[in-house]
């Protein structure tokens, strides 16, 4: 006799309220998803695969501390995409010049790359006033092979100097992105 899948169905209804809320929030907050003009777009394709420090791409430099690489062993388009690895508080920021400062959203494809616990998926901007946080992923990304999450987050409303994706997860694991916009 098979089991009842309760909980399987109930993680996918509380996934697609999550996903609901957040896009009703940007709509409500005036955000991206209203015109999406696109200031700035990468899939990883410029820097070689292999362990990342730092990269200058454009009116973004971005700078990795903790482990995180680019990786030719998965991506959602193109050829690579980014793993910020698993391990305690890695973070990846975006130093942005130019009129990506004034950039109002913020756009990926993301695959969480374990079910198992500790999660933390976090995104923050750096305004005038310091890093605030624009958004909490940890329920919203989703496993599985085929980058599942398309994220979509309304940023504040004023001159950006940076974005930072904060990743916590067991070893070797961590979260997948790519196809990165600004808007």
């Amino acid at each position: 006799m098979r089991k009842p899948e309760c909980g399987r169905v109930a993680r996918r209804l509380a996934w697609r309220a999550a996903t609901m809320a957040a896009v009703a929030s940007l709509v409500l907050q005036g955000g991206a998803a209203e015109e999406e003009t696109i200031l700035y777009a990468s899939s990883f394709e410029q820097p070689d695969p292999g362990p990342v420090e730092q990269w200058d791409d454009g009116d973004v430099t971005w700078t990795a501390y903790g482990a995180a690489a680019i990786t030719d062993r998965y991506q959602h388009t193109g050829a690579q995409c980014l793993h910020l690895a698993g391990g305690t508080d890695n973070r990846m920021e975006l130093r942005l010049r130019g009129r990506l400062r004034h950039s109002r959203g913020f756009r990926f494809q993301a695959e969480r790359w374990t079910a198992r616990d500790p999660f933390l998926f976090r995104i923050e901007a750096n305004t005038p006033e310091g890093w605030v946080q624009v958004a909490n992923l940890d329920r919203l990304v989703r496993v599985g092979r085929a980058f599942l999450s398309d994220i979509v987050l309304a940023l504040p409303d004023t001159e950006l100097s940076g974005l930072r994706m904060l990743c916590t997860a067991p070893e070797g694991k961590g979260v997948l992105i790519d196809d990165v916009w600004l808007l």
